[in-house]
């Protein structure tokens, strides 16, 4: 491979990656072929996933080499923790916790701590989230039993008082949940073949997305599909080339472009001598690029996962069905995005899910969001790894979220008819784009701005760049905080002094 990277210009591990990722739709196909319908065995479901198993441990050792054993060594201590502690699940979930986070940390500190290199951290990385939230669903899955075991008690009580009753059918509201993490909790521990199964799946060990081990086990025995898998609903294929082909285009234009816009350029001198509007123009277009490869790479793995049927995600009001179950970038959310929060729902989608279920609600006890909010950047942060940069990048775009917060407040005495109105003219159609063009440059720019010591890493680098810009983003957003804290302070007074007038 070292000469095609060559002839390429790309990377050897860079080319790893995007070998590793497009292996895994023949795999995906094959599995269709043999898998994906009703087989009459009662070992089917065995077959399926020792199939996983191998193809997957296959690309593992492909990418990763000798450097596999981490991950081994991650599950086989992960599962062993469970099952030693079944009777004690606190004790469980904390052991798993400290223990995979703290050998990916390892991992990082033991690699690099210069610059960022795709090793055997990058899977390593997704296992650890996997892992965690395996043992968290284990935990889970106590109160799950506990609930079952009173539930049948009470039935047993009640069943001759129900049985002169009229039968209630109780339906309840379609969950909210994406498909990926709906019913997650783990009443009994799963065997260490399906667990293996699960973390060396072929289409999400690399780079993810993350979802549960629930929707692993009805993949794998076919209830994720209508009919338990007598019926693939269409759109499958169409769904896997379209990931082909768009995170093909995506990863041209990043090797075409983007390569000629590095984030260093901006620590240097002679970027300081440029004009501030051409320094500006710079960084947003090199943040763009920082971001445009994550979304070629996770648009080009989704469809190996839409190729074997495990996106599957039910049906459109319309009955068209849906193949985006475990899509990790929605790209037209994302690049119309005009605000932060579309950003957070349309970036990276399975990970903020998976943080929002472990993480965010797990720091409910705080009582205050803001908390469980810092508290979920933090940990994304220290998962991405113990380079500054991460920490000052995740506690920029908090504060963001924050200035974004009061510019709605202050903007909205101005804005909100826009929306309101039942005025359909052109007028109107013309003041709600450009306060949305307007809106999606503030985005863009608060990001591209945030990204800068996520690439840089260290941070020394990380603040001259910024200083050749200014400080501009600092600037603006500390200002546009403080300036809402004064204007809700004075709004109360000057209320009261027009009562009194």
């Amino acid at each position: 491979m070292e000469s095609l990277s060559v002839a390429l210009g790309v990377p050897l591990p860079t080319l790893k990656l995007l070998g590793t990722i497009v292996l895994a739709y023949p795999v995906a196909f094959l599995y269709r072929f043999l898998f994906l319908h009703p087989i009459n065995s009662p070992k089917a479901e065995s077959q399926r996933n020792l199939y996983i198993v191998l193809t997957g441990l296959g690309l593992s050792l492909f990418f990763s080499g000798r450097d596999i054993i981490h991950s081994f060594i991650t599950i086989s201590v992960t599962w062993g923790t469970c099952y030693v502690f079944n009777r004690q699940r606190g004790v469980a979930v904390i052991l798993c916790f400290l223990f995979n986070l703290g050998y990916l940390l390892g991992g990082y500190y033991s690699n690099s701590l210069e610059v960022y290199d795709i090793t055997w951290t990058m899977p390593q990385c997704i296992l650890c989230l996997r892992m965690i939230g395996m043992a968290w669903d284990f935990y889970d899955g106590r109160q799950v039993h506990k609930e079952r075991i009173t539930s049948v008690t009470e039935s047993n009580k009640s069943q001759a008082e129900s049985e002169a009753k009229p039968a209630v059918q109780v339906t309840r509201p379609p969950s909210k949940a994406p498909v990926s993490f709906t019913n997650t909790a783990l009443v009994t521990l799963p065997s260490f073949l399906e667990v293996l199964g699960y973390s060396y799946f072929f289409g999400a060990f690399l780079i993810g997305p993350q979802f549960s081990f629930t929707l692993y086990k009805r993949f794998i025995n076919l209830e994720h599909l209508p009919k338990n898998g007598h019926f693939i609903p269409h759109g499958s294929y169409t769904r896997a080339l379209r990931c082909l082909a768009v995170g093909a285009f995506y990863l041209a234009i990043q090797q075409l472009i983007g390569a000629h816009y590095p984030v260093s350029y901006m620590t240097t001198e002679e970027f300081g001598e440029l004009s501030f509007l051409r320094r500006f123009i710079y960084m947003w277009i090199s943040g763009k690029f920082v971001l445009n490869k994550y979304l070629g790479v996770w648009t080009l793995n989704e469809g190996s996962g839409a190729l074997c049927g495990i996106s599957f995600n039910e049906y459109t009001a319309t009955g068209t069905p849906r193949w985006d179950g475990l899509a990790n970038v929605d790209l037209f959310k994302y690049e119309t995005a005009t605000s932060l929060s579309n950003i957070i729902a349309s970036f990276n989608m399975n990970t903020n899910n998976w943080s929002k279920l472990y993480i965010f609600k797990r720091m409910r006890f705080m009582g205050n969001k803001h908390i469980s909010t810092f508290a979920t950047l933090f940990f994304l942060a220290i998962w991405h790894g113990v380079h500054i940069g991460y920490f000052v990048c995740f506690a920029t775009e908090f504060i963001d979220m924050m200035a974004e917060q009061a510019g709605s407040r202050i903007m909205a005495p101005y804005v909100n008819w826009m929306y309101t109105t039942d005025e359909k003219s052109a007028k109107v159609w013309a003041y709600r784009k450009a306060h949305q063009l307007f809106t999606w440059f503030l985005t863009t720019t608060a990001l591209y701005y945030a990204i800068i010591p996520f690439e840089l890493l260290q941070l020394k680098a990380s603040l001259v760049a910024w200083k050749q810009l200014y400080f501009f983003g600092t600037i603006a957003v500390l200002g546009l905080i403080v300036f809402d804290m004064v204007r809700a302070q004075l709004t109360p007074k000057k209320r009261r002094a027009q009562k009194m007038e």
